[in-house]
């Protein structure tokens, strides 16, 4: 997301710079002491912007389900792996 909202020239450092144990995922550290009333009151707008953009998208994608691949047939393969013991590759390979 940060991609985005550099973008739309608004930035925030990610919550997991924060987290030592690798948490931190669900969080953002935004600037406030620095930019004017009005610049925060504007960068929350951009990062509304990019956020609601990240939740339609993602809404998208949730409704499509997921994808449902082909099993490949093995017979069928028009160069098959020479198998070893139990039909997996032979130990100097897998």
């Amino acid at each position: 997301m940060l991609p985005r909202a550099v973008k739309e020239l608004v930035a925030y450092t990610p919550g997991t710079a924060f987290f030592a144990d690798g948490g931190g995922r669900d969080a953002m550290r935004l600037s406030f002491c620095y930019p004017t009333p009005d610049f925060i009151r504007e960068g929350i707008r951009r990062l509304a912007t990019v956020i609601n953009g990240e939740l339609t998208l993602l809404n998208e994608f949730a409704q499509t389900g997921p994808l449902s691949l082909p099993v490949p047939d093995p017979a069928s393969a028009p160069h098959p792996l020479p198998a070893g013991r139990d039909g997996l590759l032979p130990p100097n390979i897998g």
